[in-house]
């Protein structure tokens, strides 16, 4: 899900987590897992790689196939995208500028591309593409202005569609639509800034966590979302 300066990816094979320390070294330990015939999964360490990435680790994010790490600097608005080699040492590919100071960010259904929320109301798609000569690099594909938005200070996305929501410093929701980059419902959910937003496994409900502690929900249309004119061509 969301980004943070620790994260957990379970897979087939086994465990990786992620984490940041205070002296700003990541540390990726793996754990090898076994399962009994009767289903117990036993865990077992099988090695850590630690380094120090070239930003301030803010916010980790490892896909679900544990090939790629996300590294975000919040403040300078900075990402070190990396490829994963099990134990071995993390391939840095790229360091990309972001284009403004980053509030959250969040995979999008199917664990390949990420939104990033930018402290100037502007949400930006990244994932994974090939250049001409066949190399990795992170392309920005897509970006989203939030009308009339505040310093958003969240974001939350759909299980299993491409529908992301955002929340700002007052309170409002707004919630888009990825492949057709459509604004598909805008509301004002809370008096106060908007800490996490929460689709109900279905996609037909949206709640909102205020930093005062509210919940408030509202219903997500869904009729003809991934339908525009660029999402044609």
């Amino acid at each position: 899900g969301a980004g943070h300066a620790l994260v957990a990816r379970e897979g087939d094979d086994g465990l990786l987590l992620a984490a940041a320390d205070a002296a700003n070294r990541l540390h990726l330990p793996q754990y090898s897992k076994t399962e009994s015939l009767l289903g117990d999964a036993t865990l077992e360490a099988a090695g850590e790689y630690t380094f120090t990435p070239p930003l301030q680790a803010d916010l980790l994010m490892v896909d679900p196939g544990q090939h790629w790490m996300y590294v975000m600097d919040r403040k300078a608005g900075r990402i070190a995208f990396y490829r994963l080699h099990g134990i071995e040492a993390p391939e840095l590919i790229q360091t990309r500028e972001a284009g403004a100071a980053i509030s959250a960010a969040t995979w999008l259904a199917g664990g390949i591309s990420i939104v990033v929320a930018h402290a100037d109301g502007v949400v930006s798609q990244w994932f994974p593409t090939r250049d001409a000569d066949g190399n990795w690099m992170l392309s920005q594909v897509r970006s989203f202005t939030v009308p009339g938005a505040e310093t958003i200070t969240s974001i939350g996305a759909e299980l299993r569609r491409r529908t992301f929501a955002v929340g700002d410093a007052k309170g409002k929701v707004s919630v888009f639509y990825a492949t057709s980059g459509r604004d598909i419902h805008d509301e004002q959910m809370l008096p106060g800034a908007v800490d996490q937003l929460v689709f109900n496994p279905r996609a037909k409900y949206l709640m909102a966590l205020g930093q005062d502690g509210r919940l408030p929900g509202t219903a997500v249309p869904h009729e003809h979302k991934a339908m525009s004119f660029s999402a044609l061509w």
